[in-house]
């Protein structure tokens, strides 16, 4: 059975971190934005049945939400997928199945902040998963500039058709019919892309207002469209 916790060979590293001392981590690090590219939509169904086969318990319903969603968008080169399940008390319930998967990281950590979601960090093939703690119950243990280099995916995991499945969904289908709007994220993103940053929760708070705004504006579309 899976233990969420450190092991009990990890050894205390800077940041907080507990994990192999060769493991070099950078104190700030950088956001790649990169064209469109069509591989991703490829990522995203390679992931969704991985996904899919781990959790298949759950049905869930699975989309491909983020910028690398949408054609034409500039974006972070990490697929951001959700899954969605009709049952919250599963949410739990799911997590060691998931993690049946080496290369699947959970932090925990937040889910004192968002007690609705689970969210997981799905690794590239190439990297070796024995470098990283499984499960990242305390923010100040994540080794975020660490990981970075390293993240294939996020992975949301949530209730189907709450809001915050309907505000994803709303905004991919908003951006793909928006060009203006699109055209300004993509010009944020790359601004932002260029400042260094301690982890990925900063350069979303820099892009938060702009978020915001267009969300509202993508929820009242997206409602009249539907």
């Amino acid at each position: 059975m899976l233990e969420f916790g450190r092991q009990k060979d990890e050894k205390p590293l800077g940041n907080g971190w507990r994990g192999p001392p060769f493991y070099a981590i950078p104190s700030t690090m950088h956001i790649q934005i990169t064209p469109f590219n069509t591989t991703w939509a490829t990522q995203f169904s390679r992931i969704r049945d991985e996904i899919q086969n781990l959790l298949q318990e759950y049905d869930p319903e699975i989309e491909h939400i983020g910028s690398t969603s949408v054609p034409g968008l500039a974006a972070k080169p990490i697929i951001d997928i959700m899954a969605g399940i009709r049952n919250l008390s599963q949410l739990d319930a799911l997590v060691p199945d998931l993690l049946e998967n080496r290369h699947y990281l959970f932090y925990q950590a937040f889910n004192r902040f968002f007690p609705q979601r689970r969210l997981f960090v799905r690794l590239k093939d190439e990297t070796d998963p024995a470098v990283f703690p499984q499960v990242f119950t305390e923010l100040e243990s994540i080794p975020h500039a660490a990981i970075n280099p390293h993240r294939l995916a996020h992975v949301h995991v949530w209730e189907y058709e709450s809001a915050d499945w309907v505000r994803h969904i709303a905004f991919r289908e908003y951006l793909k019919e928006h060009d203006v709007v699109r055209e300004q994220y993509a010009a944020l993103k790359i601004k932002l892309g260029k400042r260094d940053w301690k982890n990925g929760m900063e350069y979303n708070n820099a892009k938060d207002a702009f978020l915001k705004q267009e969300e509202r504006n993508a929820i009242s579309w997206y409602r009249q469209s539907t």
